[in-house]
């Protein structure tokens, strides 16, 4: 039984890491040989006639700030304040 909760438990966090890539537009997220493969020759081929690599790879600053230490801290500050009763 622990088997499944763990492979379930690793399904929803690749999900999550893949929805946070493609949202912050900071990567790929590849399970296998050939994928791997696949997007290495397509970096390959796109280095090569364009002098950089940008499919996968367009950064969001907006949805990078939401992730940032900064940001995290706010929110949790934040939230403490809401639930912890006044002076």
């Amino acid at each position: 039984m622990t088997d499944k909760k763990e492979k379930v438990e690793r399904k929803e966090a690749t999900h999550f890491i893949d929805e946070l890539l493609v949202e912050t537009g900071t990567g790929v997220l590849v399970n296998d040989a050939e994928a791997i493969k696949t997007i290495l020759y397509r970096w390959l081929k796109e280095f090569k006639e364009k002098g950089n690599i940008t499919s996968f790879f367009n950064p969001r600053a907006n949805k990078i700030a939401f992730y940032s230490r900064r940001e995290q801290t706010r929110r949790l500050a934040s939230q403490l304040y809401e639930i912890t009763p006044g002076p």
